[in-house]
């Protein structure tokens, strides 16, 4: 086996070093933005990304129109009791009824007994009632048990009753809160209660208004959220204000043909951590029917996925870095590497753009170990061509050197036959040509001499 010239050894060595620590750089940067990106900063990073793409396209409105009981409706309509009133509670929904909706989902807790005696009226579209949940207690029935992942909820009825009717017009209105952050990114299109396998709230309020929709899964999936302003939100007293008018009533009414839920902001209550925010609940749910609404929202990607999607990319711009040799050409990269690859890997990951920060961080330490190898491999050349110069110049002074002592050398011993000028006009008086030249034999003459020889 013959080896590798040291220089070849030495380019191996180098390459080998280079590749593990570009490496060992892209997996720690990947950790550090897992733990970056529970941080505030990223979170106002996200919202930033998520309002300026906002402004640039603004969406078109989804169809899904908000009622909202607050603190003025739930004091002047239900005497701020709680549970509500179930005779005002008809009134608004008969309010709401009256302008023709496709569809209204109910996302108030009517599980008390005070709403066994609600009757739902034959005029009104489909109505969806929420069931509320609960932590699960000593003694609770399982059966009831809503278990996914690492939570598990006892539910309860709706409108105070477990018939079979009922439970067919209701469903459960379960979001999901990271571990970490809590902030409210997920959902689910369907529930498991016990041994029973129905649609999630939003998911059942978005089949019964009669769109097209993509398949279901239990997968978790995550929202897309859309900026609340596009959204038409109505308060429960202007709805009650309204219902006999005709502008209410006509196909031209603001409710005419829209997807109507039915929330309550008030006492503060059901309010949530987004990453746009605090938002109530009713809005959380009306973005996941819109979310429904456009397809439904992507796969929730986990750890591994993410961290996969930020070594392929990582990897790839490094080796985009190191084909190129132009420094603006090199900078170009980078900056679209941050521009354009970190906004599609997130997009890719989480169905957003607006996590782009996550992946930017680790393709930007990728490239900042490149450029700072390439620095260092400059340095090693810069002082390793300085070497090769003085060397180069100390051979040449050397050589200079050696030259002139040997042109000295010969200027002298030519000197030494010269004769004494001088010396010789003075004994003969004139020095001629002939007396300076010395006699070389011919080959004849030299032929004779051998041959007497």
């Amino acid at each position: 086996m013959i080896d590798a010239p040291e220089p070849v050894k030495a380019v191996q060595r180098a390459v080998r070093t280079g590749i593990g620590r570009g490496l060992f750089v892209i997996i720690s940067a990947a950790i550090v933005s897992a733990i970056f990106a529970h941080h505030s900063v990223l979170h106002q990073v996200e919202r930033w990304t998520f309002d300026t793409l906002a402004k640039l396209d603004p969406p078109s409105p989804r169809g899904v129109v908000v009622v909202d009981i607050d603190d003025r409706a739930y004091e002047d309509q239900f005497d701020a009791s709680s549970p509500l009133d179930p005779a005002a509670l008809y009134r608004l929904i008969d309010a709401i009824a009256k302008g023709r909706p496709k569809v209204i989902g109910v996302d108030i807790d009517t599980s008390s007994r005070r709403f066994a005696s609600f009757k739902v009226d034959s005029t009104w579209p489909p109505i969806i009632w929420a069931r509320a949940t609960r932590p699960v207690n000593a003694g609770d029935d399982l059966a009831t048990t809503v278990r996914s992942g690492d939570y598990a909820l006892i539910v309860s009825s709706a409108l105070g009753r477990s018939d079979s009717q009922t439970l067919a017009h209701s469903a459960i209105p379960i979001v999901l809160a990271d571990d970490t952050d809590r902030r409210v990114r997920r959902y689910q299109q369907i529930i498991t209660v016990g041994a029973d396998r129905s649609p999630a709230f939003a998911r059942l309020v978005a089949e019964r208004s009669g769109q097209p929709l993509s398949a279901a899964s239990e997968h978790a999936r995550i929202i897309r959220y859309g900026p609340s302003d596009t959204r038409l939100r109505i308060r429960a007293s202007d709805a009650l204000a309204l219902r006999a008018t005709d502008g209410w009533q006509s196909a031209t009414g603001p409710l005419h043909g829209k997807i109507v839920l039915l929330g309550g902001s008030y006492a503060g209550q059901d309010r949530h951590a987004t990453p746009l925010g605090e938002m109530k609940g009713v809005d959380i749910l009306a973005n996941v029917v819109e979310t429904e609404l456009e397809g439904g929202g992507p796969t929730h990607p986990g750890w591994f996925r993410v961290f996969m999607i930020q070594i392929f990319g990582a990897v790839f711009v490094a080796l985009l870095l190191h084909i190129v040799r132009s420094r603006s050409v090199a900078f170009a990269i980078f900056a679209l590497a941050l521009a354009i690859l970190a906004p599609l890997s997130s997009l890719l990951a989480y169905g957003t753009f607006d996590r782009w920060l996550y992946f930017g961080l680790v393709y930007a330490a990728a490239a900042g170990s490149h450029v700072a190898d390439n620095i260092k491999m400059h340095m090693s050349h810069r002082q390793q061509s300085a070497v090769t110069g003085a060397y180069e110049e100390l051979r040449g002074r050397v050589g200079t050197f050696r030259h002139r002592t040997v042109a000295d050398a010969v200027t002298k011993s030519a000197a030494a036959l010269t004769p004494d000028t001088d010396a010789t006009t003075a004994g003969s008086g004139t020095l001629t040509s002939a007396s300076l030249s010395v006699h070389l034999p011919s080959q004849t003459e030299r032929r004779g001499d051998a041959s007497k020889a």
